[in-house]
């Protein structure tokens, strides 16, 4: 008797993400924050991360992003440097190993323009006069 047996192996690619450079961006003129778009190459290829979504880690200073990121999504930064830290989840919400990217974002003021500043404080002289400037 012959038994006769097939068999097909695939190869498994690893499960990553592409980590983006660091970014310097602009807020817009008489804003304090600017919207930071992530950038398509974080998000998984679901051919070969089934399941596996983008989360950020939390960011001192940054509310309202949501747990799992979708492409397209943004989020406000204000003012500063950042670090974001990107990593990959699976769906049991495991950190899928080696798939962590930490992108460095730096926050700045367009040139020419007023410098933001929500706490100014002033002191009027005897003539109850005071003069104002903007800080450029």
């Amino acid at each position: 008797m012959i038994f006769l047996c097939s068999m097909s192996l695939q190869a498994q690619l690893p499960c990553g993400i592409s980590c983006p450079g660091n970014a310097t961006i602009s807020v817009p003129p008489g804003t304090c924050t600017a919207d930071y778009n992530i950038p398509a190459g974080l998000f998984p290829d679901q051919n070969q991360c089934s399941g596996a979504y983008l989360q950020l880690a939390p960011v001192v200073g940054v509310s309202m992003i949501p747990e799992n990121l979708n492409p397209g999504d943004d989020f406000n930064l204000p003012l500063g440097i950042h670090t974001l830290n990107f990593r990959l989840v699976d769906n049991t919400g495991s950190i899928i190993p080696g798939s962590q990217c930490a992108v460095v974002v730096t926050v700045v003021e367009p040139l020419n323009t007023i410098a933001c500043n929500n706490s100014v404080q002033i002191s009027l002289g005897d003539g109850c006069k005071a003069t104002i400037t903007p800080d450029m």
